[in-house]
């Protein structure tokens, strides 16, 4: 059996960058489902974003 966790902030984000048909191919094994940024964007997670996704795991 597979586990796919994603945090509130990875749901919000996803369908700006992952249609729903490849969204569904990548639903297979164990993946934490952070975040999701264009790397045009960003070059790395900035840090209150990862401060962010430590409080919903935490929670």
């Amino acid at each position: 059996m597979f586990s796919f966790i994603e945090t509130k902030l990875f749901s919000q984000l996803r369908e700006d960058y992952l249609p729903d048909e490849e969204y569904a191919k990548v639903r297979e094994g164990v993946l934490f489902m952070l975040t999701i940024y264009a790397k045009n964007e960003e070059d790395n997670i900035p840090a209150h974003i990862l401060r962010k996704i430590t409080e919903e795991i935490d929670a």
